[in-house]
């Protein structure tokens, strides 16, 4: 979790054709990306009253009926056909549908909510006793998961963000009772939606662009007090105040320099995101620092998730708790949730990152061949 010790961290906001970009700047510098495509919205987050239809049997699942049309696949689903609450975890890809929760999750900084829920977990993560956190917690109605980043947080924030969801979350309750067939209960977030839930208050000023339009009086008020709010109308447009456009071309490229020949090659299939560590003329471990440094922004950045596997170079058994630790000191700056699993027998550094819809050079070369 990036927090706001790591910079002063700023929002800019714009639209360029089909595409609804919401930047993040760590002291000037672009450290997070969230993009939406209007012809291609992501789902993942959005909240259905959902019934369970075809069952694969063996499988343990079933494809679920959400909503006009609209089928998705949950792993785990009741075994009769009354309505229940669903949250669509992965968009679909290709062939595959997709992904559902039998649960409804409303997701903050510092928690989950689970609406209906009644349990209160605390992440494993979190280091000390859980107890207090869970009678922090205790006395609110729904269930609530305590996330790792609540760690640098103070107790009356983190309460204060579950009295908001648990608010949203009696609303959507009394909504689905309202109703006997499947339907849409509560849309996905939007790109400004998920860059103010995952730097929140670490964020000291939004500029919105022109391009973009005017935030709406009711989205306004609901952002943090001290956070200053510009509606940039000046030339350049804002994206191009900085070199911000050219930061975010060459996330499109496969290649990533890292100095004196040494490079990343990121390659995403279909299974998973290979990597690739090239060291030009620096040393093993020299070249190692650099590319772990620098995987896990990029990662962030191009928003890739799911299995991640890097091939650095030559790292010898004494090499590999050092270069383990420093990949997991990244991984705790990165909103989305990225694990770090350990090394193969054939020296390769298995990863797993939540997947937070379309990864990036999708989004942006359909952006491309639609303007």
């Amino acid at each position: 979790m990036v927090s706001a010790q790591t910079g002063e961290i700023e929002l800019w906001v714009d639209r360029q054709g089909p595409l609804t970009r919401v930047a993040v700047l760590a002291d000037g510098n672009l450290a997070d990306l969230f993009v939406d495509h209007a012809a291609r919205p992501s789902l993942v987050g959005a909240i259905y009253a959902a019934r369970a239809g075809r069952r694969i049997s063996g499988a343990g699942g079933a494809f679920l009926r959400l909503a006009d049309g609209l089928e998705g696949w949950a792993p785990r689903a009741p075994d009769d056909d009354r309505l229940f609450l669903a949250t669509v975890s992965r968009d679909a890809t290709g062939s595959k549908a997709a992904q559902v929760e039998p649960e409804a999750v409303f997701t903050g900084r510092w928690c989950l909510c689970l609406a209906g829920g009644r349990k209160v977990r605390v992440s494993e993560k979190i280091k000390g006793p859980a107890g207090p956190w869970r009678q922090l917690l205790s006395d609110l109605p729904h269930g609530w998961v305590v996330r790792t980043a609540a760690s640098d947080a103070a107790p009356e924030e983190v309460r204060a963000e579950a009295g908001r969801l648990a608010a949203e979350a009696d609303r959507l309750m009394a909504d689905f009772g309202a109703g006997n067939s499947p339907r849409l209960l509560r849309p996905a977030p939007d790109a400004l939606e998920r860059a103010l839930t995952a730097y929140g208050e670490a964020v000291y000023r939004l500029r919105i662009d022109s391009s973009y339009g005017l935030l709406p009086p009711a989205r306004r008020a609901a952002l943090p007090a001290q956070m200053q709010v510009e509606d940039y109308k000046g030339t350049p447009a804002l994206f191009e105040l900085t070199d911000l456009e050219g930061a975010i071309a060459t996330l499109l490229s496969t290649r990533v320099d890292l100095g004196q020949g040494a490079s990343l090659v990121i390659e995403e299939t279909e299974a998973l995101v290979a990597i690739d560590v090239n060291g030009g003329s620096l040393s093993p471990v020299e070249a190692n620092q650099r590319a772990a440094r620098r995987l896990l922004t990029e990662l962030r950045l191009r928003n890739l998730g799911g299995i991640i596997i890097a091939d650095f170079i030559d790292v010898p058994a004494a090499a590999r708790e050092p270069l383990l630790a420093l990949l997991r000191h990244e991984a705790a700056k990165d909103p989305a949730g990225l694990q770090v699993l350990g090394i193969t027998r054939l020296g390769l550094v298995e990863m797993v990152r939540t997947r937070r819809g379309e990864p990036l050079g999708r989004l942006l070369a359909a952006g491309s061949k639609a303007e």
